[in-house]
């Protein structure tokens, strides 16, 4: 597309047909349309303006291109208090029709094929729940068909049959729950609650859909480093307890393990989407073109968003259930994980992230509150918690203030995250065992 645009101006003496720049502002262009056609410099208080034959005038703020002035349109140059009124639309159908056309959110075939993924999902997710009832134990059968879905669907989407494929992940995703529920009860986790295991297995086989399914399959390759992330939380969460390591002890880990992932997100993000060795090339003096640095900035933020929701889940669920044990050092972690999982949102700079994070944080502290029911105790900190959001929310305090708070946040985030390793072995018993070798 040309970067000009031929137009007719028409003065108060002359006229004349010139070729202008589309991304000029038209009040940059008036002085020169002045000298053009003898155009009198005016007071102040009547500035010039270019009319549209329609009676529109034209902003003159904004370029021709913003405007969507077409190639040979007539336009005149004239004071705006001379200008005649703007034109009235009459016809509120066409109003209203053009309304329509301009509004978002409209569906179309995105919509339909999200509304189509979900209702896939429900349906094999019913089917498959119904099916394990009818006959339990079998989670090697739907483990193969779990298997067979996220398949297809890599398969599928490397092909670029993308909405096939979006249909065999739907499915996956359907399957999950059935095939969490029925590799709990398999014989291998004696030591851990069948709720505890399904949860497990069940976040780690949603996690391996959207690496496979999403981030090999159709190419979403945030979703594949973020689904690393999940999947290495997983297989500690799996195969710790199978070392004869405790529930409370495994989810100390597995907490403090993502808690540490959470500080590190950033760097990763940037890392694996190849930002920092674009930043290495330019040092070296090899410039890179524009367009491939705005595609990897926008690949690291979505790697920094798939990623902090693959690492906010397993705070959620670690935080809660520390929290809920009758262990004091268990207690006291929870209560560590949470405060590092609310503070390292300022971290963020996008709201998905900030909002899983800080859901992650109102979860732990939610369960608490409903798990250690206290009665006035608990309704009152409550209370008082909300109060707190309240005020912290309606207030904007000047930027000294704000200074000032951000290095007590800090402080307070330095401490909880020096604190998570000791009231871990604390979890574990290691004091005690000392005190009594002492």
């Amino acid at each position: 597309m040309s970067g000009f645009t031929r137009l007719t101006i028409v003065g108060r003496t002359r006229k004349a047909e010139i070729v202008v720049p589309n991304e000029e502002t038209i009040a940059a262009l008036i002085p020169q349309l002045m000298d053009l056609l003898d155009e009198h410099t005016g007071s102040v208080a009547r500035p010039l303006t270019l009319m549209r034959a329609t009676g529109q005038q034209l902003d003159t703020a904004l370029t021709l291109a913003d405007q969507k002035v077409a190639a040979g349109e007539l336009l005149r140059l004239l004071r705006v208090d001379e200008a005649p009124a703007p034109p009235e639309v009459a016809d509120v159908t066409d109003v209203v029709a053009e309304a329509r056309d301009d509004r978002r959110g409209l569906w179309g075939l995105p919509h339909r094929q999200g509304v189509g993924s979900v209702m896939i999902g429900a349906f094999t997710g019913t089917a498959a729940w119904l099916a394990a009832d009818a006959a339990p134990g079998s989670y090697l059968l739907f483990g193969a068909l779990f298997l067979g879905c996220v398949a297809i669907a890599a398969i599928l989407g490397y092909t670029t049959r993308r909405w096939t494929a979006i249909g065999f992940t739907a499915a996956a995703f359907g399957l999950v729950p059935a095939t969490a529920l029925a590799v709990a009860q398999t014989s291998v986790w004696i030591s851990v609650p069948p709720l505890a295991v399904a949860v497990i297995v069940g976040f780690g086989l949603a996690w391996l859909t959207v690496g496979i399914a999403l981030g090999v399959g159709l190419a979403v390759r945030p979703a594949l480093r973020a689904s690393a992330l999940a999947l290495a939380l997983f297989a500690l969460a799996v195969l710790l307890p199978l070392t004869g390591i405790s529930v409370l002890e495994t989810a100390g880990i597995v907490g403090v393990t993502a808690a540490v992932m959470c500080g590190l997100l950033p760097w990763y993000a940037m890392n694996s989407s190849g930002l920092t060795g674009l930043d290495d090339l330019v040092i070296a003096g090899r410039l890179t073109h524009r367009d491939v640095v705005l595609t990897t900035v926008n690949d690291a933020y979505r790697s920094l968003t798939w990623s902090t929701v693959a690492v906010a889940l397993p705070l959620a669920g670690t935080a809660s259930l520390l929290a809920v044990s009758e262990n004091g050092w268990a207690i006291a972690l929870g209560a560590a994980l949470a405060v590092v999982t609310a503070l390292r949102t300022r971290a963020f700079p996008l709201a998905v992230q900030a909002i899983a994070l800080w859901g992650a944080a109102l979860v732990a502290v939610v369960v608490v509150a409903v798990a250690h029911d206290d009665g006035a105790v608990s309704i009152a900190a409550l209370i008082v918690l909300a109060a707190i959001t309240l005020i912290s929310v309606a207030l904007t305090p000047p930027p000294h203030t704000r200074a000032r708070l951000r290095r007590f946040g800090n402080g307070i985030e330095m401490l909880a995250v020096v604190s998570l390793l000791p009231v871990l072995l604390g979890v574990f018993g290691v004091y005690p065992d000392l005190l009594g070798t002492f």
